[in-house]
């Protein structure tokens, strides 16, 4: 396995479809030895600070054999290191044989890989092949993700040496198949829940989920261009969570809908960068309305963030009963939906207001 280039490059606007988009997937390949680091490589940075960062993705990387398989199947012959987006082209190291969770030497610095690539509308852009990423998406062609468990240089020429294979042994081509095709496997998806280095998620053209119980490992989940779901009959619980919508696309305006017989309890992250946050509504978002529709439970401590869409609480609905605060551009009560905020426990003083529920309007700058 060894590593054929490193490429870096910083964001830049270019125009797409008469609109002008911010991107660092145009990257190029450097020679020289380079820093590894733990949020990303020396000399490189990202557009979209809410769903390309973090730990999880320090770098993404891609095989120099689905080089070979795209050149047949788009009859092209122009393709570079650095075409897919990857800050690491490597060889040897296909979705099929490396797991989620192995870990790696790599010139000084110690990797792992932390989950499937997820890609957005600005790969299509990199390609000229508009919507490319789903193409990708169901070649399960993928690449992948890493983690820097020790920062070092390094360049291209160095070799991988495997330091630890995950127990579990789930290819990364298993998990993105779990995530995205194969959604009915309880089974597998147990067995993913026990890689302790697999992220949280990114779920592109959003989620719905009708019956059963979910429980979310701590972390930050980002929700694309499609709505939040939760159905009659299903239960979400999870602790230190913190779910992103986003419009990454720039044409969706995506929310969330609680509907009746469900129940949900989350609880917000209380350290880095979503601190105190369990909904975080992305500023590309434009509008839209987040409802919790009656015979429904809910049970949030922290904030949900709105500030371009609507809040509505409707009948017989019994939301709020952890210490909640809510930021949105209108709040709509219907029927008996009921809204409490007990906020003892938090270390914090109830409002001394009928239902211990507080309205501020603040004036629009």
């Amino acid at each position: 396995m060894k590593l054929l280039s490193v490429n870096v490059s910083l964001p830049r606007d270019i125009s797409h479809g008469g609109k002008t988009v911010r991107t660092g997937i145009f990257k190029q390949p450097i020679k020289d030895r380079v820093m590894l680091r733990g949020l990303n490589i020396e000399g490189d940075g990202q557009a979209d600070l809410v769903g390309h960062v973090g730990t999880y993705k320090a770098a993404y990387v891609y095989s120099v054999e689905n080089y070979r398989y795209w050149e047949t199947e788009l009859g092209r012959s122009d393709f570079e290191f650095e075409q897919f987006g990857e800050n690491f082209t490597v060889e040897g190291m296909l979705n099929d044989i490396i797991h989620v969770g192995d870990i790696f030497c790599i010139g000084g610095a110690l990797i792992e890989v932390s989950q499937p690539r997820v890609s957005c509308f600005k790969l299509g852009i990199r390609m000229g092949i508009q919507g490319f990423e789903h193409i990708l998406l169901s070649s399960n062609r993928i690449g992948f993700y890493r983690r820097v468990l020790k920062e070092g240089e390094v360049s291209a020429d160095d070799t991988f040496e495997t330091v630890d294979t995950d127990p579990e042994r789930m290819s990364v081509a298993d998990v993105n198949n779990l995530l995205y095709f194969d959604l009915g496997n309880l089974k597998g998806a147990r067995k993913a829940l026990r890689i302790k280095a697999l992220s949280p998620g990114r779920y592109c053209g959003g989620i719905s989920r009708q019956a059963g119980k979910i429980i979310m490992q701590s972390g930050v989940y980002l929700i694309a261009d499609g709505d939040l779901e939760i159905r009659a009959q299903a239960e979400v619980l999870g602790n230190g969570v913190t779910i992103v919508l986003l419009n990454s696309s720039g044409n969706s305006d995506p929310a969330f809908t609680i509907n009746g017989g469900a129940e949900i309890n989350l609880t917000a992250p209380t350290s880095g960068e979503f601190s105190g946050i369990v909904f975080f509504q992305d500023s590309n978002i434009s509008e839209g309305t987040n409802t919790f529709n009656g015979n429904s439970s809910t049970n949030f401590t922290g904030a949900l963030y709105f500030p371009t869409q609507t809040v509505k609480l409707l009948g017989n609905n019994e939301s709020l009963t952890g210490c909640t605060q809510i930021v949105a551009l209108i709040i709509e009560f219907r029927g008996n939906a009921g809204l409490s905020n007990q906020c003892d426990y938090a270390g914090t003083t109830p409002v001394s207001i009928p239902g211990n529920v507080q309205l501020v309007e603040l004036e629009q700058q």
